[in-house]
């Protein structure tokens, strides 16, 4: 598996990873990963707390790799197969990502639970801080959701990926665990699900 450095244009720093080691119950998480030839070695850093580095597949799951919240590098991505019309629905809430500079709120903390921290960068400026965003509620480890009044119709979503995600932020949500760094959004996915989407 190739997994392309994050300096290459396109790519965010947003990458994660988890390694199952041999006890095959162990992840080592890390956030941006990469793996730059096959066969070759994997580079990756990891949270600046020793709780997410290694993380039991039978604990809770929620500190990870995310170096923006600290938390899971699998919980809450789409996996293959997800988004695909003859799948089940997504039954799980799913990890996003925002422009940290215009949304997340500019005075600490800067998170709360399930997330542990908080970009280092966010308020480190004198003359001000990264994080911008004026809504006191919007910080990493916030759950946000679709209204239950709102609907597919009243969006105008077409197409069967579009209908499972949105189906999946109003039924469990999606939680802030990273920045773009750039006046984008993401969703976090399996590498594999964005092939499977432009097949559709």
């Amino acid at each position: 598996m190739i997994i392309p450095d994050i300096n290459q244009p396109g790519y965010t720093w947003n990458n994660a990873g988890a390694l199952l080691q041999p006890d095959n119950r162990t992840l080592i998480q890390m956030s941006p990963i990469a793996r730059c030839e096959a066969g070759g070695p994997i580079f990756g850093y990891t949270t600046p707390h020793e709780i997410t580095q290694y993380e039991d597949i039978y604990s809770a799951g929620i500190s990870g790799g995310h170096r923006g919240s600290g938390m899971s590098s699998i919980g809450g991505t789409i996996r293959m197969g997800e988004l695909l019309p003859n799948a089940e629905p997504i039954r799980h809430a799913i990890k996003i990502e925002v422009y940290a500079h215009e949304y997340l709120y500019k005075k600490p903390p800067g998170f709360r639970w399930p997330a542990l921290n908080c970009d280092t960068y966010a308020y480190n400026n004198a003359s001000k801080a990264f994080y911008d965003g004026d809504n006191p509620d919007v910080v990493m480890g916030s759950l946000l959701a679709v209204p239950p009044n709102i609907t597919v119709n009243d969006l105008k979503i077409q197409t069967v990926p579009g209908q499972k995600i949105f189906h999946a932020l109003q039924d469990y949500g999606g939680y802030m665990v990273s920045d773009t760094a750039s006046t984008f959004y993401g969703i976090c996915v399996e590498q594999g699900v964005l092939g499977e989407f432009f097949k559709r």
